[in-house]
């Protein structure tokens, strides 16, 4: 399918920025190895909503339905990452029924789309708690109901499970120490066990 279109492959250094919100983007990036962070800063609500990207996760996919020329966040690479972008232009141009791949891509391509404004809006949804325990004990609770456990592991390291919530690491981990000596929940690194699940839907 490769052959089919215009790709570049890039390599980026940990900390470098890759796209600058408002920068002018008509690709889609895949990352091949690494890890990237893509944030948005909402400057009427003083907030920044960011996202971490993974081994062969995509971003610039949004723009490709919305028909938007520009990056409405910055792309920022967390570690040596390799990147795979690309055209939206000859991606668009060669979805023919004569090519399954690409019809088979973009079929991928919408629901990737949907799953992910899914999780925004499940972002957008913990922002609006004003309480920095209550939306820690909303998004437990989401897991919790995910993986019908209580005892569970999240895909987020702390520092992405503290950008995701959109709160410092260091407010983070407080809310945590004192859930933990409430004896609500145990924790250890990702994994995380709600030992009190009626207190922590009481908060």
């Amino acid at each position: 399918m490769l052959l089919e279109l215009s790709t570049t492959i890039k390599h980026y250094e940990q900390g470098s920025y890759i796209c600058t919100q408002n920068q002018d983007f008509n690709k889609i990036g895949i990352v091949l190895k690494g890890k990237v962070m893509c944030s948005r800063t909402c400057l009427c609500h003083n907030a920044t909503f960011s996202h971490i990207l993974k081994m062969y996760e995509t971003f610039g996919e949004d723009l490709v339905c919305a028909g938007h020329d520009s990056l409405p966040y910055d792309v920022i690479a967390l570690e040596n990452t390799t990147l795979l972008f690309i055209k939206v232009k000859d991606l668009l141009l060669l979805g023919h029924p004569y090519s399954p791949y690409i019809n088979k891509f973009l079929i991928n391509l919408l629901s990737l789309i949907a799953n992910r404004h899914l999780i925004s809006t499940e972002q957008i949804e913990y922002t609006r708690i004003p309480s920095l325990k209550r939306r820690v004990a909303a998004f437990l609770l989401n897991q919790y109901e995910q993986t019908g456990q209580l005892l569970f592991t999240t895909s987020l390291s702390r520092c992405e499970m503290a950008s995701y919530l959109s709160v410092t690491r260091p407010a983070l981990s407080k809310v945590l120490s004192e859930l933990k000596k409430e004896e609500i929940i145990d924790y250890y690194k990702d994994s995380f066990k709600i030992q009190n699940l009626d207190k922590l839907m009481q908060l």
